[in-house]
């Protein structure tokens, strides 16, 4: 609940900000536009942000590579307006992405206990199989 996010609006991008997991509310809002369609990074990433405001205003071209983050980001977007404060706490955990938070997030968990148990689980297995991804 310490780490520190990147939030996004993919709507307006005209916002943006980095906040400790614990000190987001459980609906996420844009506070200009209102839109719920929220984006999640890492701090490090805040390159996305002029990214982000170059795609929305159609502003010069975007590299291949530029695209793909911007996909990953837009499938944070659906995870959090779907689960809300859930899907951003999985998403800050180390070495999870979209793809393996939506499997998280989409198993049914019957208490918060195995909701981080999952996580933690995730969180090992990326410590595991990092090594090798090169």
């Amino acid at each position: 609940m310490n780490r520190e996010v990147l939030l996004i609006c993919v709507y307006c991008a005209d916002w943006h900000t980095v906040r400790k997991v614990k000190y987001i509310p459980d609906e996420v809002r844009c506070p200009k536009c209102g839109a719920k369609a929220i984006g999640v990074a890492h701090p490090s990433q805040a390159h996305l942000v002029k990214l982000v405001k170059r795609w929305r205003k159609k502003r010069g071209k975007i590299r291949r590579s530029e695209m793909d983050e911007l996909e990953k980001l837009k499938r944070t977007v659906g995870l959090v307006m779907t689960y809300g404060k859930k899907a951003i706490i999985a998403l800050s955990a180390r070495g999870i992405g979209p793809t393996t938070a939506s499997k998280i997030l989409s198993k049914y968990h019957e208490n918060e206990e195995e909701f981080y148990a999952d996580i933690l689980e995730a969180e090992k297995e990326y410590l595991r199989t990092r090594p090798y991804w090169n």
